[in-house]
C-alpha cells in the first residue's frame, strides 16, 4: 500500500553530484557540507577584504586628488 506514495520517476541522467545524494550516508553528507561551507565562507570572506581593501584605495586616491587640486 505504501508504495502507492511513492513515486520514483525514471532517471534521465545519472551525475556524481545526485549518486552522492542518494547513496551518500547522513554523516558523511554532514561532514562534506561542512567544509564546503566553510571553503565558501573562506572565499566569501576574503572577497569582502578584497572589496574593503579597493574601496580603501579609491577613497585615498580621490583624497590625493582632491589635496592637489588644491
Amino acid at each position: 500500500m505504501f508504495n502507492l506514495f511513492r513515486h520514483h520517476p525514471d532517471l534521465v541522467e545519472v551525475t556524481s553530484l545526485s549518486r552522492f545524494v542518494r547513496e551518500t550516508s547522513s554523516a558523511d553528507k554532514k561532514k562534506i557540507y561542512a567544509k564546503v561551507i566553510s571553503k565558501a565562507s573562506e572565499e566569501q570572506k576574503a572577497l569582502m577584504e578584497s572589496s574593503a581593501a579597493i574601496a580603501r584605495d579609491r577613497a585615498a586616491k580621490q583624497k590625493a586628488e582632491r589635496n592637489t587640486a588644491a
